[in-house]
């Protein structure tokens, strides 16, 4: 008898789950397209074909495959007073929403690349450059993400942008994120003078926006410096992509579609590509990413842009076409 009103009660948390997500969508598109939207909006009928935002320039087209694509995060250090923003933080993402699986490198902003029409630069500049040429934030991110695309001859599909404010606000909206710090953090590298050296233990801490990002933005105190720090964003990502997938916050979904113009500064996704990722990572769990390090060392080069020399991570093309064999074919 217990054991049937387990099953019962387990059937009615299924069944609740999942009209929480149908009622998502037909909130977002409009009821009047009913259950013919909510298929199209499936994962796997929504992302069949997806399109290409940039390839790399000695590439050719890619032919799409059914529920793969790769995703490329910016977080820009660009505040409301400045012309132009440089690139702080890249993560690229290939995903497999069919397999559930999904595989990360972070992108060190100090990663040498060629800006077409500039010549070789730090990957942070790339941004702010031809931003402040074009005054225009759209033509700054793409060409980022062009440069992206270029050194690690992975197509892009979906690029987007944020500011550190605008996923601070994301981050407070939730009510805060968990996060699984793997160190003591010493935060010496802080935006907010109130909270340099301020000391996140190890374990999981639950942050605030502010909090989380000090510790997303910490170098200096990190043995492992830049890649130390690609490892704290990926822990705060994570924790987000969590909090935001609860069942109390996924009655919120539809207000941070709505809310999105204001956090993401810049991106080629829609609306409805937002809401079709959002229900294809909904069983996400953290076992299914594979985070990865750019192979690659430091070494001084000269800056066409900067005319001086300047410490810079050298890629080394060889172990970074074997990474994307791999991994992101």
């Amino acid at each position: 008898m217990g054991e049937r009103r387990q099953e019962r009660k387990q059937r009615a948390r299924i069944k609740w789950k999942n009209s929480i997500y149908i009622l998502l969508v037909l909130l977002v598109v409009g009821g009047g397209l009913g259950i013919y939207a909510y298929q199209n909006f499936l994962p796997k009928n929504y992302f069949k074909n997806v399109a290409t935002a940039v390839r790399p320039t000695t590439a050719s087209e890619v032919k799409p495959k059914s529920g793969v694509f790769n995703v490329l995060i910016m977080g820009t250090d660009q505040r409301p007073e400045d012309p132009a923003g440089h690139s702080d933080s890249m993560i690229l993402i290939h995903m497999d929403i069919d397999k559930k699986q999904y595989n990360a490198v972070s992108i060190p902003r100090d990663s040498r690349v060629y800006l077409k029409g500039y010549g070789y630069t730090k990957l942070t500049s790339a941004q702010y450059i031809v931003q402040a040429d074009n005054n225009s934030l759209d033509k700054g991110v793409k060409a980022a993400a062009q440069a992206v695309s270029d050194f690690t001859g992975v197509p892009i599909n979906y690029y987007a942008e944020t500011t550190y404010w605008g996923l601070r606000d994301i981050i407070d909206t939730l009510g805060g994120v968990d996060v699984d710090v793997p160190y003591n953090v010493e935060i010496t590298h802080s935006w907010i003078p109130q909270n340099a050296g301020k000391v996140v233990k190890a374990g999981t801490q639950h942050l605030d926006g502010t909090m989380a990002l000090e510790v997303a933005r910490e170098r200096h105190a990190i043995a492992d410096g830049e890649f130390g720090r690609q490892q704290l964003q990926e822990k705060v990502l994570l924790g987000v992509a969590k909090s935001v997938l609860k069942p109390q916050n996924i009655i919120k979904l539809p207000q941070f579609v709505q809310e999105l113009p204001k956090v993401i500064t810049s991106t080629n996704m829609t609306q409805k590509d937002v809401l079709s990722l959002a229900l294809a990572l909904k069983d996400f769990k953290s076992k299914q990413l594979q985070y990865h390090q750019l192979p690659g060392e430091y070494k001084t080069a000269y800056d066409d842009i900067l005319q001086n020399y300047n410490d810079e991570y050298i890629v080394d093309q060889d172990k970074i076409k074997q990474l994307v064999s791999q991994y992101f074919s």
